[in-house]
């Protein structure tokens, strides 16, 4: 099993922790370069800038790629949301096909699991193994029920009670592997490792030409930024932007009022 060590660490931690680097870099590299500048003076002319924006070039690059990659996974995520709670909602519902007091127990069960999905992202890291527990839970004592019904009636009615049913079960279990699906770590560790390459020598350029100091200052802080938006997004549950749980509220709202 892969250890991602970027999503175990809150989000605030890995942002100062970039801006620092970027920033120490910056002016250590800046300052070389003036250095460098007062040594050899008549060399003003052949520093350019071609390596630190061609360096800029491939990190755009790979920040649209990474951003797509985690906007992809994210819209993943909000989809499943959407299809578990409809495939919730519609067993709901079929439990009027089967018998009296068995869809009344499935239909309270169905109350409970609801409120239980609800707190899904909750449990992405704290509690994880008992929630999967009291999810499991939950399903094999509505399984068992159904299943009780399938020996005594094998009706077209009963069938597509137990298909709503096989795919709730199923949906849970792909929100469960999209929430784990992230972005590679080892692109952001590149990511990183680009920027800071690109900010350094541009910065030495920028103090070999006595240039102001605000675009690696202002990078320093833009890169980290852009870097933590896209760790944002492949983090469900955990940052400021969050797989909406409308369509779940709603359902809750929905078959709480009823009986």
């Amino acid at each position: 099993m892969t250890i991602e060590i970027l999503y175990q660490i809150p989000l605030w931690i890995i942002f100062i922790t970039m801006v620092t680097i970027l920033l120490a870099a910056s002016y250590f590299f800046y300052y070389i370069g003036q250095k460098a500048q007062k040594q050899h003076p008549e060399r003003n002319d052949s520093i350019n800038e071609l390596l630190p924006t061609s360096i800029f070039g491939l990190l755009a690059l790979l920040l649209g790629f990474s951003f797509s990659m985690s906007i992809a996974r994210y819209d993943t995520r909000k989809t499943l949301s959407m299809k578990e709670a409809n495939a919730i909602g519609t067993t709901y519902l079929r439990t009027d096909n089967l018998p009296e007091n068995t869809g009344f127990q499935i239909r309270q069960l169905l109350k409970d699991y609801t409120k239980h999905r609800l707190i899904f992202f909750e449990h992405q890291r704290i509690g994880l193994k008992g929630y999967n527990q009291r999810t499991q839970d939950l399903q094999n004592q509505i399984w068992k029920l159904a299943a009780g019904v399938t020996r005594t009636d094998r009706g077209p009615l009963i069938a597509i009670f137990m298909q709503s049913l096989n795919e709730m079960i199923d949906l849970s279990s792909e929100r469960a592997f999209a929430s784990e699906n992230h972005v590679p770590e080892i692109v952001h560790h590149m990511i990183f490792l680009i920027a800071f390459i690109g900010l350094s020598s541009l910065s030495y350029v920028s103090g070999f030409k006595n240039q102001r100091r605000l675009a690696p200052v202002f990078l320093s802080l833009l890169f980290p930024l852009v870097i933590a938006l896209i760790l944002d997004l492949d983090r469900p549950g955990r940052g400021l932007i969050r797989v909406t749980q409308t369509n779940m509220l709603e359902l809750y709202d929905s078959i709480h009022n009823q009986e």
